[in-house]
């Protein structure tokens, strides 16, 4: 997994999987996005807060440290 490249992440990262386990497990899915020509992975995912479906997202690392 890419934190452990960044052992600062695997907690926040850690907490948000037990969380949301059971919405990950349905519909979470890795994204890659690019930024001033570096890829980053982010976990995202959607939750619904006061009645709306929101879209939230988790930075996990760089592509290169992966």
């Amino acid at each position: 997994m890419p934190t452990e490249f960044q052992p600062e992440l695997s907690a926040r990262l850690e907490r948000i999987l037990q969380e949301d386990a059971e919405i990950l497990a349905r519909q979470g899915s890795l994204v890659l996005k690019h930024r001033r020509q570096r890829g980053y992975w982010y976990l995202r995912y959607f939750v619904t807060e006061s009645g709306k479906r929101r879209q939230k997202s988790v930075y996990i690392g760089r592509a290169d440290d992966s």
